[in-house]
């Protein structure tokens, strides 16, 4: 026992002796020896003066008798605190009763640093209880296992939301001390200065080698509020279709709104320019004024969100005249059975379907019609309330009566389609604003106003039509949502909007198409004949792609011969053989046109998009470098997803990500969003 002691007490002081930072010898006027010291070699006994070691991350750099180095090191990874000095064991050693450190003359005892020219500034040692001699000996920082913790922890807060700042709690320090006795965990500055960064700046070349080899790309963007400070931001998302057909979302960037238009509008363009986004972009947005007058002023294409569109005008029925007295009535009702668990009991027994009546969450709309429609299925349970002894009188006093409920069957039936396009929305992965129009359209042909409809009814549908009809009227938006359209083989034919917008959006196409190959024209180009082309079942080829006979070489100009050398070609006029005809070259706008008519041509479909045109690449080399441009406009954006997810970690995601402080919510939301998919 008392050799095992002696061999506890003889590592522990070794262990103290070489893992100990010791500062620069002598005097020195540079201030970057604040930040750095030496070991001692466990050889010579004497300072090791090759490599000096970092007092915050204890890693080794090279010293060869000059700073350049140990000045390169500092800015690199702690360019905001360059010249500060920071102890280390100020901020590890938190528990003081838990921590030895040794004094001059090797004794274990419980002083902070010895008192001698040599100061210890910082101190890598792991605490024990008083009165025992540690058993596991604190690891260098700069060792493999102890870069593996410092990986894991930052991992931890990216992807959890957390600011750097949380790995100097106390007790979250005390459970790692438990956890690994020998891993001194590094404060929440090196982390902060450090690994952070060097995560993000890796994410961030990542990201932009993609967009620089990506043609197009579409942005959309998510609004949202700081609970910690009750600042706006706004955090922009880049989409895009890699050469696989493979749809990408990453966040790029967060900045503070800015009620002035040009510094927005600045600060975009700057930002953009800085992650080389490709140029002129189309941007989705919640119809922020803000936003939108930015953009404007960029020249950005803006396109307002589907999902947000339906959101507002569901939520503008909901505050119509009349419908939240009803809808307050409702929740009174659920509150009073929830107050008397007797009365819920009786209740739910009397249901044919035994789930309860949720209350509906303030600020999601989905919710409330969720509520509405169980109130409408158990209308009768609800009604024989009033008529039964066995409730309270709190519960009887708030039943809904016969004509609540007609008009809550109203309410509900009037959202019934938003809720349905919302879903459809949602359950569609990355829906695309090539159902824009088709979703439109269905939601004219729902609700529009019939004979038998109240007057109530009618108020309330004219209401959404109106409001939804105002949104894309821009003939821009307009001839962009068509072009997305066609392109979609599930809504190329165009049945849901006129003869004259049909016309259009072709016509757009044709144009764009045309564009694009003339600047392809340098490149090799891919001959659009029928030989070279895999016709599908039943395709039936158009006139103008009839014409593209395979091209056969041309024959060498004949040279003029004496009369005789040929007798039957000197008599060809006369016997009236024709001559052979003439190749015509064909135009770049045939070439397009051909490609077009044998795209219009085939049968819609309800295959996925981007698998349709994957297995069609080869036979649309000119459209499916538009469809790649068109079909990642996204035609919802994160801030619709808030409104309608039930989702318990999405929820949990966004109040964290409102919780971040100012200095971090940028580089914490790209890393959450981004680090995980490379």
């Amino acid at each position: 026992m008392n050799t095992n002691t002696t061999m506890e007490a003889e590592r522990y002081e070794y262990m103290q002796e070489y893992t100990q930072i010791y500062d620069f010898p002598g005097k020195s006027k540079s201030t970057v020896w604040k930040d750095f010291g030496f070991y001692k070699s466990p050889d010579t006994g004497c300072l090791d003066k090759s490599s000096a070691v970092c007092k915050i991350c204890c890693a080794l750099v090279k010293y060869c008798g000059n700073t350049t180095n140990l000045h390169t090191h500092l800015a690199k990874h702690r360019p905001k605190q360059y010249s500060r000095t920071i102890k280390y064991d100020d901020v590890v050693m938190s528990i003081d009763e838990a921590n030895f450190t040794s004094n001059r003359d090797g004794s274990i005892g419980s002083s902070r640093s010895p008192p001698n020219s040599e100061t210890i500034t910082a101190t890598v040692t792991c605490g024990s209880p008083p009165g025992t001699f540690p058993t596991v000996q604190t690891m260098l920082m700069n060792s493999n296992h102890a870069q593996s913790l410092n990986n894991s922890l930052t991992e931890y807060l990216i992807s959890n939301l957390l600011p750097p700042s949380m790995v100097d709690n106390t007790a979250f320090r005390n459970m790692m001390r438990v956890a690994d006795q020998g891993y001194n965990m590094p404060p929440s500055q090196y982390f902060a200065e450090s690994l952070i960064p060097h995560c993000y700046s890796e994410t961030k070349q990542n990201i932009q080698g993609l967009l620089t080899s990506t043609e197009n790309v579409t942005i959309s963007t998510d609004i949202w509020t700081s609970n910690l400070t009750d600042t706006e931001f706004v955090t922009l998302v880049v989409h895009m279709i890699d050469c696989n057909w493979e749809p990408h979302s990453f966040t790029l960037f967060t900045l503070e709104m800015d009620e002035d238009s040009n510094r927005m509008s600045s600060s975009l363009q700057t930002m953009l320019q800085q992650w080389r986004v490709p140029a002129v972009p189309i941007m989705v947005t919640n119809s922020d004024a803000r936003v939108k007058s930015a953009t404007d002023i960029l020249g950005i294409r803006n396109i307002s969100c589907l999902g947000n569109a339906i959101s507002m005008a569901a939520n503008d029925v909901l505050t119509s005249t009349g419908v939240p007295s009803i809808i307050e009535n409702c929740r009174n009702f659920i509150k009073s059975l929830n107050r008397n668990g007797k009365d819920k009991t009786k209740f739910r027994k009397m249901q044919p379907e035994m789930d309860d009546i949720e209350l509906n969450i303030t600020g999601k709309w989905t919710t409330t019609f969720d509520m509405l429609m169980k109130i409408c299925k158990k209308n009768e349970a609800i009604q024989s309330i009033k008529q039964s002894d066995n409730f309270t009188t709190d519960t009887k006093s708030h039943a809904l009566d016969l004509e609540t409920v007609e008009k809550t069957k109203t309410i509900k039936n009037v959202l019934r389609p938003l809720r349905t396009a919302a879903k459809l929305l949602s359950d569609q992965g990355p829906s695309t604003a090539s159902m824009i129009l088709p979703v439109l359209r269905k939601l004219q042909l729902t609700l529009a106003v019939k004979d038998e409809d109240q007057d109530y009814s009618t108020q309330l549908k004219r209401r959404i039509l109106d409001f939804l009809s105002n949104l894309y009227q821009d003939s821009n938006v307009r001839e962009c949502l068509l072009v997305s359209s066609i392109l979609d083989p599930r809504y190329k034919d165009l049945n849901f909007v006129d003869s004259t917008e049909r016309k259009q959006g072709k016509a757009e196409l044709a144009d764009e198409a045309t564009v694009l190959y003339r600047k392809s024209k340098g490149e090799e180009h891919v001959d659009l004949t029928i030989c070279n082309i895999k016709q599908e079942p039943g395709l039936e080829v158009s006139p103008s792609s009839s014409s593209l006979k395979e091209s056969v070489p041309a024959k060498r100009p004949r040279i003029e011969q004496d009369v005789g050398d040929d007798d039957n070609d000197w008599l060809a006029d006369v016997v009236c053989v024709k001559p052979e005809p003439k190749k015509n070259k064909i135009s770049l706008e045939e070439t397009v046109l051909a490609e077009i008519d044998r795209y219009m041509s085939t049968e819609q479909t309800t295959t996925p998009p981007l698998q349709w045109w994957k297995n069609r690449e080869a036979m649309y080399p000119i459209l499916s470098r538009l469809v790649k441009k068109y079909m990642c406009i996204s035609a919802t954006n994160e801030q619709y997803d808030r409104t309608v997810s039930s989702d318990l970690q999405q929820k949990a995601w966004f109040n964290q990500r409102a919780m971040l402080p100012r200095d971090c919510v940028d580089m914490m939301v790209f890393l959450n969003k981004n680090f995980f998919k490379f």
